[in-house]
């Protein structure tokens, strides 16, 4: 069966972890410092999504335990990139108090980040397929748009944007749900349905936690529009933009006091 040769491809190695360590490290940095350049290393060295990859598969061989392990692996797999976020605000918690946000585009969730996402998960799903070796591309592209935001979720949260680390999550949620039906339709396309009941658990519990998550999208989008309209906002006009310049005050002449005449 085709689904033999794709289990090696989604099995979770040692290789995976150490890859997802350094690449929450990269991230990590990347908010602290703000680099762009980092932010790209640390897509570079984003592991493989075995974990999406392994759900898709469940439901085609089907298996609860490959369901439940990529489930456990996805978790595990947002709690780091969250972790990595907030421990890299943590020391930076008095420098950064009253600053803005970093990578303002995490933020944005516009029909042109949702196109991409369904364009890389359909992409990812089939190159899976038909492709000898792994899609990393692909594959770097989906991770970026689910698990990047919440590095900037654990930064949010800890930085004092608690509403704004809620929108970051359900957005993540709801990007998660999205890109796994998507890949499941496109193995169905491929000849590779949901099979026996653990497959269409999985199929239905997929369309179900996909319409909760953009409904809760839907429910806290507006945590987002106001985190980037608050990091956005220009100064207030008369306010000094040179920090060192003090302001010396002017010595208004004062009238002459009248005398009076001695008796």
């Amino acid at each position: 069966f085709l689904h033999d040769d794709l289990q090696p491809k989604t099995a979770l190695s040692p290789i995976y972890f150490v890859m997802l360590v350094l690449s929450a490290i990269l991230l990590g940095a990347a908010l602290a410092a703000d680099s762009p350049l980092l932010l790209l290393a640390a897509l570079l060295c984003a592991p493989f999504n075995s974990p999406l990859m392994g759900l898709t598969l469940s439901a085609v061989i089907p298996s609860w335990g490959l369901m439940l392990r990529s489930f456990a692996a996805f978790l595990f797999t947002a709690a780091v990139y969250f972790g990595a976020g907030w421990l890299a605000e943590l020391p930076l918690a008095r420098l950064t108090s009253g600053k803005g946000l970093p990578f303002l585009h995490l933020l944005q969730h516009g029909w042109l980040e949702w196109a991409a996402l369904v364009v890389g998960s359909v992409l990812l799903a089939a190159m899976l397929i038909r492709q000898r070796e792994t899609p990393r591309l692909a594959s770097a592209l989906v991770t970026a748009l689910i698990f990047f935001p919440l590095g900037l979720a654990g930064w949010a949260l800890q930085s004092g944007f608690p509403y704004a680390s809620a929108g970051l999550l359900v957005l993540s949620a709801a990007y998660a749900a999205v890109s796994l039906l998507c890949a499941l339709i496109t193995f169905w396309a491929a000849g590779l349905p949901p099979r026996r009941g653990a497959g269409w658990v999985l199929f239905v519990l997929t369309i179900g936690l996909t319409i909760l998550a953009l409904f809760g999208f839907l429910s806290t989008q507006h945590h987002l529009w106001q985190a980037t309209a608050l990091n956005t906002t220009p100064p207030a006009v008369g306010t000094p933009t040179q920090p060192g310049v003090v302001l010396q005050p002017t010595q208004t002449p004062l009238p002459p006091t009248a005398t009076l005449p001695a008796p």
